[in-house]
């Protein structure tokens, strides 16, 4: 019922936004990516798992040079990882 209303329980992340970005900073270094600052790290809540997953942008202020890592908050996994140069 509650959900048919729009209600929702809050998500807490995991993991913290510093320690996203490091991990993130970590892949690009281990694939040789340009990582530019700043860094930006967005969390998208799943409502019904109750956990969710980080985005992390590097360059976030520019289009290109950016470093793109997607990581699952449950479990610090790293789910897609991508390079930007253009």
């Amino acid at each position: 019922v509650l959900v048919r209303l729009g209600w929702r329980a809050p998500v807490t992340p995991r993991l913290t936004e510093r320690d996203v970005i490091a991990k993130a900073r970590a892949v690009a270094d281990e694939h040789g990516w340009t990582w530019i600052e700043p860094a930006q790290a967005d969390f998208e809540p799943d409502y019904r798992t109750g956990s969710g997953i980080w985005k992390v942008v590097s360059n976030a202020h520019a289009v290109g040079m950016n470093v793109r890592v997607y990581i699952d908050d449950a479990t610090g996994a790293v789910l897609e990882k991508g390079f930007l140069p253009r």
